[in-house]
């Protein structure tokens, strides 16, 4: 019995009237042509190079600037 629920409840939207599998493929064909047009080699690297980049800067605050070596943050210290 539990082993019947769990399959019918894994294999839900994936089947009949509710089988959406076109509707993910034409996401992913969508989100690599948008990461293509954008020069980027996969989606992945497109969605990710935005939060690397917020994140770093996040933790890369003057006083952290002053402590951490200028290649960590991407700044150069005055002498």
């Amino acid at each position: 019995m539990r082993e019947q629920a769990y399959r019918a409840y894994i294999s839900r939207a994936t089947s009949g009237s509710t089988d959406n599998q076109p509707i993910v493929e034409r996401i992913f064909a969508v989100r690599r042509a948008e990461a293509q047009l954008l020069n980027y080699s996969s989606y992945t690297d497109y969605a990710l190079a935005d939060r690397v980049r917020l994140t770093a800067a996040a933790q890369c605050r003057p006083a952290l600037v002053q402590r951490a070596p200028a290649a960590v943050c991407g700044v150069s210290r005055a002498p």
